[in-house]
C-alpha cells in the first residue's frame, strides 16, 4: 500500500488535491493532507474528505516549516511507501503504479523523477525539463549539479523517513533530504517521465522553488503550445 501527503496552504486547490488522489488506479492507497494556516477552511478539507475511508486532514500554524509538515504527515502514514505530491501539480492515473513497479524493479529506497514535463500556463508551452535522467540511479557524483530528483515527486520507503526526516525548511527540504540519504548510503532512482506534469503558473508569489519561469524555459527543450498535457504524458 502508499500513502500519499500534500502539504498546502491553499483552499482554492481543494479539488487539485482530490482529483490527483482519486484518479490513481492504484486501488491499496490512503491520503493525508496537512494543512499549513490556521486561516484555512478546515471544515470544507474535512468534509471532502469525508467522501473517503482512507483520507486523513491535520492542521498546523503557519509558522511550522514545510519540513515539519511533511515529517508530521508522514508519522501518521500507514502504509510502508510514501509518495509525496504536491497541491498544484498534475499527477497521471498510472503514477503510483508506476513508483510501485520502480521500487520492486529497483529496490531503491527513494523513488522520483529527473526528468519531468513542465507547463507554462501563461503560454500554454509543455515543455521537457533535463531531458536524458529516466530509469537511472542518481550518484552520489553527480549529485545535485548533474542529477537531482523532483521534489514533488519523491516517493520513499517509511523506515527511510524515519531514520533521515525531512530538515526544517520551507525551500530546499527536498535537496536536503536526497543529500542526506545518499551520504547515509541509500539508492535513489529516477523513473521514467510520464505520468507527472509540473504546472508553472504565471503569478511568481505562487511558487516557493528557487528557480524563476525564465530560468525554467531557458534551460527546457520546448515541445509545442496549446498541447493537452494530460493525453500526452499518460
Amino acid at each position: 500500500m502508499i500513502t500519499v501527503v500534500t502539504v498546502t496552504k491553499r483552499d482554492h486547490l481543494i479539488e487539485n488535491v482530490f482529483a490527483n488522489f482519486e484518479q490513481q488506479t492504484w486501488a491499496e492507497k490512503e491520503l493525508i493532507v496537512v494543512l499549513n494556516d490556521f486561516t484555512m477552511d478546515v471544515r470544507e478539507w474535512k468534509q471532502r474528505a469525508s467522501l473517503h475511508q482512507n483520507v486523513r486532514v491535520y492542521a498546523l500554524h503557519e509558522s511550522a516549516t514545510l519540513g515539519e509538515c511533511l515529517n508530521r504527515a508522514v508519522s501518521q502514514a500507514s502504509n510502508p511507501i510514501i509518495s509525496k505530491f504536491d497541491d498544484d501539480d498534475y499527477y497521471g492515473p498510472s503514477y503510483l503504479t508506476e513508483v510501485q513497479s520502480f521500487f520492486k524493479k529497483t529496490g531503491a529506497d527513494v523513488i522520483g523523477k529527473a526528468t519531468i514535463y513542465s507547463y507554462f500556463k501563461e503560454d500554454e508551452l509543455l515543455s521537457l525539463f533535463q531531458p536524458g535522467r529516466e530509469s537511472i540511479e542518481v550518484s552520489a557524483t553527480a549529485f545535485p549539479a548533474k542529477m537531482c530528483l523532483t521534489g514533488a515527486t519523491l516517493s520513499f520507503r517509511k523506515e527511510v523517513s524515519e531514520k533521515i526526516p525531512f530538515a526544517s525548511l520551507n525551500i530546499g527540504e527536498d535537496v536536503d533530504f536526497q543529500k542526506r540519504c545518499l551520504r547515509s548510503g541509500m539508492r535513489l532512482w529516477s523513473c521514467s517521465k510520464k505520468n507527472y506534469v509540473h504546472i508553472r503558473y504565471s503569478d511568481q508569489t505562487h511558487h516557493s522553488s528557487m528557480h524563476g519561469t525564465a530560468v525554467l524555459k531557458r534551460v527546457s527543450q520546448p515541445i509545442g503550445y496549446h498541447i493537452d498535457y494530460k493525453n500526452f504524458v499518460n
